[in-house]
C-alpha cells in the first residue's frame, strides 16, 4: 500500500477471529488514511474492560438486536454459535 489516500469510495473489510488484531489495523488506517470511517457494530456480548459503548461496539441486548434485525437495519448479523452471542453491522 505505497498511497493509502488513493482509497476513493471504496469499503474495506476487516474480519478475523477474536483476538487476531482487527483493532490495530483499523486504528492503523484511521490514522493513515483521510476521509476514512469505522462502522461500530451492534452485540449482545458483555463489554469487555476497556471498551467503550458507541466507539468499541453498541452493547445491546438481545431483545433489541433482534427489534433492529426484524426491522431490516442490518446489512448482515451472524451469531456465534459457541456462545449464543449476536454481532452485527
Amino acid at each position: 500500500m505505497n498511497n493509502l489516500n488513493s482509497i476513493n469510495n471504496k469499503i474495506i473489510i476487516i474480519s478475523s477471529p477474536s483476538g487476531a488484531g482487527k483493532t490495530t489495523i483499523c486504528k492503523y488506517l484511521l490514522k493513515k488514511i483521510d476521509n476514512i470511517e469505522l462502522s461500530i457494530s451492534y452485540t449482545t456480548r458483555p463489554k469487555r474492560k476497556n471498551e467503550k459503548n458507541e466507539k468499541d461496539y453498541f452493547f445491546i441486548n438481545r431483545e433489541k438486536f433482534y427489534e433492529l434485525a426484524k426491522k431490516k437495519l442490518f446489512c448482515r448479523d451472524c451469531k456465534s454459535i459457541r456462545l449464543l452471542l449476536w454481532y452485527s453491522a
